[in-house]
């Protein structure tokens, strides 16, 4: 017997009846997949305005945001919050430029991870670099792995609850959501993946990145100082990496 879906949300600052939405409403529909469309928010919107916290973005973080990376990240707990609204135990959330990889599978492979005995917050489907496996636990025809650290890409995810609760802990944001799951003891988080990935980025095909512009804008701005400080962050993340490794890694429940 399979497990119930995990309710399921699709973030998106489309028109109505526009590409990404339609692109999203063709692929969960073609394998019967509930989900609702979250309206994504806008770098003008005042929740995003105030989520930004700019003063630790310069002690903690290697560069600025720019305005659609916060937007993006208030955009996710929006999803997150009305995942917790439900009651249920475990969520879905997936940007609109998604594409389901095997969706024959999909349905299967899913209810197979909400099952595994395997402790985890977040459980990424999509990762956009390819780094080698610390460990790993089969599931079915796939495998929930870790890192050592978690990667970019924050296309498509389960999460928990206590996942939920956790991201949503701090009042305000500093990071971009890809790179603040890689300071997972921060938030207390345990963030693993799913190989191979379930899910991809095609926003190539849907008109192109709704952050990458104004991202690159900013970091061809960002004076040689902002470099360097970056060079520090990142020695000093791969530092904790090696402290926190083992308490955040793979673990069987109940073990």
């Amino acid at each position: 017997m399979t497990s119930p879906l995990p309710v399921t949300f699709v973030v998106t600052v489309d028109v109505e009846a526009g590409p990404r939405r339609k692109s999203a409403h063709a692929q969960l529909s073609a394998i019967a997949w509930p989900f609702t469309f979250v309206e994504g928010l806008t770098p003008q919107s005042t929740e995003t305005i105030d989520l930004y916290d700019a003063k630790r973005n310069r002690k903690r973080s290697k560069r600025p945001l720019a305005p659609s990376e916060v937007a993006a990240y208030a955009s996710h707990r929006k999803a997150m919050r009305a995942f917790l609204d439900c009651g249920v135990p475990f969520g879905l959330i997936l940007e609109d430029d998604f594409r389901l990889l095997e969706p024959a599978a999909f349905v299967a492979r899913v209810s197979a991870l909400q099952e595994a005995p395997v402790e985890w917050d977040i459980l990424k489907l999509f990762d956009f670099q390819e780094r080698p496996i610390v460990e790993s636990v089969a599931v079915a025809d796939i495998s929930i792995v870790s890192h050592g650290s978690p990667t970019a890409g924050m296309v498509g995810y389960l999460i928990t609850r206590r996942g939920a609760e956790r991201m949503l802990s701090r009042p305000t944001v500093y990071r971009q959501i890809d790179e603040d799951i890689k300071f997972f003891w921060e938030l207390d988080l345990r963030v693993l993946s799913v190989f191979p990935n379930l899910v991809t980025d095609v926003s190539h095909e849907l008109g192109g990145s709704t952050i990458e512009a104004e991202r690159s804008e900013i970091k061809q701005q960002r004076h040689w100082t902002v470099s360097v400080k970056g060079l520090g962050q990142t020695a000093l993340r791969q530092l904790n990496y090696r402290r926190y490794r083992k308490h955040y890694g793979l673990k069987l429940k109940n073990s």
